[in-house]
């Protein structure tokens, strides 16, 4: 481990374990403690025997306005509760009415991810062992920008992508023929009213992976999982149900999908079948 790299607060182990080390990236609205909670909840169901790293980057200050604001209490209770009609849109506008004036430097916070998965690309290409990645919204943004950054071709064996807010043309054909023993998982949900509202980022990208499927026909590499029938919004990928269904596939053979049944009672969500 580059000890450099922890005492500048970079990274930050959360969990300790014996099997290949996770390295898990925040992204939008994404609070330093209650974030490491929600990606426990996930990763006690999928790798609850490995050493987890938390990377700290850019965003978190900059979005810590919004955070600390009544407007992201009242933009995250919108995401929370996931509305599709006018009268959340018509919040959401409310809400997306005080990013324009610069109170959410969404942009900003693009712009950063660059610089932050080049930062995480030199750590990882001086290391002598493999890793796993994990990354949320914005997160997923930094591991692109890390994966096309690294040098190295054989340090990361899987990928995942939680609500990517980065788009899906964007080359994740070279990045797994550059990568070639990397799986990726891509986990969607057209629920997402973030990503449908406050894409395209940039010039040229209007559709985030985390509203659709990366559309490459390499089953036993790349598996995009839709999770839009367990209604997820934009905030709710670090569950332990996600952790539960993201486990199936991981550990399935087979590249078909599943049929999940769901239901939604006080507030919280439950999976009650899984079927192949």
């Amino acid at each position: 481990m580059d000890l450099g790299f922890e005492d500048e607060g970079i990274l930050r182990k959360i969990k300790c374990g014996e099997l290949t080390d996770v390295i898990v990236v925040n992204g939008f609205l994404s609070e330093t403690e209650s974030d490491v909670s929600d990606w426990l909840s996930l990763l006690g169901e999928v790798y609850h025997s490995n050493t987890v790293h938390h990377f700290n980057w850019e965003a978190s200050s900059k979005l810590k306005v919004l955070n600390d604001s009544a407007t992201g209490d009242l933009f995250k209770a919108v995401i929370d509760l996931g509305f599709d009609g006018v009268t959340a849109k018509g919040v959401l506008s409310f809400v997306l009415s005080a990013y324009n004036v610069g109170r959410v430097p969404w942009q900003s916070a693009i712009d950063s991810s660059e610089m932050a998965g080049r930062t995480l690309a030199r750590y990882l290409d001086k290391q002598d062992k493999q890793f796993i990645l994990m990354g949320h919204s914005l997160g997923a943004r930094v591991l692109y920008h890390c994966l096309k950054s690294m040098v190295s071709k054989d340090k990361v064996t899987t990928a995942i992508l939680l609500g990517g807010a980065v788009d899906e043309e964007t080359g994740w054909g070279e990045l797994l023929e550059k990568h070639s023993k990397m799986s990726i998982y891509n986990c969607h949900s057209d629920n997402d009213l973030v990503l449908k509202h406050l894409y395209p980022v940039k010039d040229g990208e209007s559709s985030p992976i985390g509203l659709k499927p990366i559309n490459i026909d390499l089953p036993d590499r790349l598996r995009n999982i839709d999770m839009s029938i367990m209604k997820l919004g934009h905030m709710e990928y670090k569950t332990k149900n996600v952790g539960t269904l993201l486990n199936l596939h991981i550990n399935r053979t087979d590249s078909e999908p599943y049929e999940i049944a769901v239901f939604r009672g006080g507030g919280l969500l439950g999976l009650f079948g899984l079927l192949s």
